[in-house]
C-alpha cells in the first residue's frame, strides 16, 4: 500500500473511532438518566474516560491531518521524480 493510501485508510479510521466514541458517549448519558445510583457512579466514570478517549483520538486525527499535506506532497514529489526519471530514459 502506498504512503497516500495509507494515509486515507489512517484518516478514516480515525474518525470512524471518534465518531463511534461520541456514539458511545451519547448512549451513556442516556443510561446514566435512567440509572440508579450505584449504576450513576460507574456510568460517571465510564462517560468520563469515554470522553477523555475521544479527545484523544480527536488529538491524534488533527496531528495526522497536519502531517497529511507534507506526506502527500512527499510522496507525490517522488512519483513526478519517477516519472521524469522514466522520460529521460
Amino acid at each position: 500500500m502506498n504512503k497516500v493510501k495509507k494515509v486515507d485508510v489512517i484518516e478514516k479510521k480515525l474518525t470512524r473511532a471518534s465518531h463511534s466514541l461520541g456514539i458511545a458517549w451519547d448512549d451513556l448519558r442516556v443510561a446514566l438518566n435512567k440509572a440508579g445510583d450505584v449504576e450513576s457512579i460507574v456510568l460517571l466514570s465510564l462517560i468520563k474516560r469515554t470522553s477523555e478517549l475521544q479527545n484523544e483520538v480527536d488529538g491524534l486525527l488533527s496531528a495526522h491531518n497536519a502531517d497529511r499535506d507534507r506526506i502527500i506532497d512527499k510522496a507525490n514529489k517522488k512519483q513526478v521524480e519517477q516519472s521524469l526519471a522514466g522520460n529521460v530514459k
